[in-house]
């Protein structure tokens, strides 16, 4: 498994586990013994969460992203450097 496999899962792992909590605690919500109205404003609260913390996830995977895609342009970029030192070396 590479590197990017363990990110892109990592990912998907996350994604997961918040919709899972959000979804748990809207059923809790729902379940609470409490007036409609203070459950529904629970529920948009929860529900406001919940996208702060994923659209906080989107741009963290795209920051780490970015970083990889960046180290793997100068891992390139180094090592034709290094095939053309050689080659230059051998002629």
């Amino acid at each position: 498994m590479s590197c990017d496999d363990k990110g892109s899962s990592f990912g998907v792992f996350l994604v997961g586990f918040l919709s899972g909590a959000a979804l748990g605690a809207a059923i809790a919500l729902l379940l609470a013994p409490q007036s409609g109205k203070e459950t529904r404003e629970k529920i948009k609260d929860v529900a406001a969460d919940v996208k702060d913390k994923i659209s906080d996830l989107v741009d963290d995977t795209k920051d780490f992203i970015s970083e990889q895609k960046r180290a793997l342009r100068d891992a390139v970029e180094a090592g034709k450097e290094a095939i053309k030192k050689a080659y230059e070396g051998e002629a």
